[in-house]
């Protein structure tokens, strides 16, 4: 196994460096067929595989039951080498497929959370201290002349406003400061997929024979199970209902 293991290492580590010499040459390389290892020791080829290009989002893709497969790279240079098999070896970003939302913002926009939550929370000792320093702060007379001074600097002859720091510190002193002690709550939800969003609106219909989902390309003929939507306008537009759950709603 372990030869299996080097074998494949070296595969992706000489393709990178291959693609490097031909954009020398001017020439672009694409391939379908090249396999690399998932974090989880499988191998893969890498046109269904996801580089994990956010680090801190890995340990919240974990548990995705399958749904996301994370390439394994190692190497200072693995970046690069990613970026490599991104553009010529159908690797996908993780970050071009999934994005990082409050749960308070989705409001079940995008239907259920594709990975763990996180969650920051409570009010304490350290909160309080913060919010009076920077109360202090932000209502100092040393940072009202500051920001008074940027006030002038970035206006144009034609919008001159004569702030003096007294007037700038005065207004300051208006706002209000709280601490946030509700739970903010976040987590990974697929992407809208804005391309395939439809300017006319869709309607459940029955199957029928030889419809293809224009978001993910299933087709009705091979799952019977797929439920189906269509355009009211008559376009020839069709989307299974996950599709349309993301990109109509």
């Amino acid at each position: 196994w372990d030869w299996v293991v080097a074998c494949l290492e070296a595969c992706v580590r000489n393709f990178h460096e291959d693609v490097m010499h031909k954009r020398l040459e001017g020439v672009e390389v694409k391939v379908e067929n090249l396999h690399m290892f998932t974090r989880d020791g499988a191998a893969e080829c890498t046109t269904k595989l996801v580089w994990a290009d956010v680090p801190r989002w890995l340990t919240r893709c974990s548990n995705t039951g399958g749904t996301l497969k994370i390439c394994a790279l190692k190497g200072d240079d693995s970046r690069d080498v990613a970026q490599t098999l991104v553009n010529c070896a159908g690797l996908r970003e993780l970050s071009a497929i999934v994005e990082e939302r409050r749960i308070q913002d989705d409001a079940g926009k995008q239907g259920n959370a594709l990975a763990l939550e996180f969650e920051e929370s409570r009010e304490d000792e350290r909160s309080r201290r913060f919010m009076m320093s920077t109360k202090q702060l932000l209502q100092s007379f040393e940072f009202a002349s500051g920001l008074c001074a940027v006030i002038r600097h970035t206006q144009t002859q034609n919008s001159m406003v004569a702030n003096t720091p007294s007037e700038v510190r005065k207004e300051l002193r208006k706002i209000e400061f709280k601490i946030a002690v509700r739970r903010l709550r976040s987590a990974l939800f697929w992407k809208p997929k804005e391309e395939i969003r439809h300017e006319h609106a869709c309607q459940r219909q029955e199957p029928g024979p030889g419809w293809v989902c224009k978001g993910c390309k299933k087709t009705g003929d091979k799952d019977k199970s797929l439920v189906r939507f269509r355009c009211l306008a008559g376009c020839d537009f069709d989307l299974c209902i996950d599709c349309y759950s993301e990109t109509q709603k």
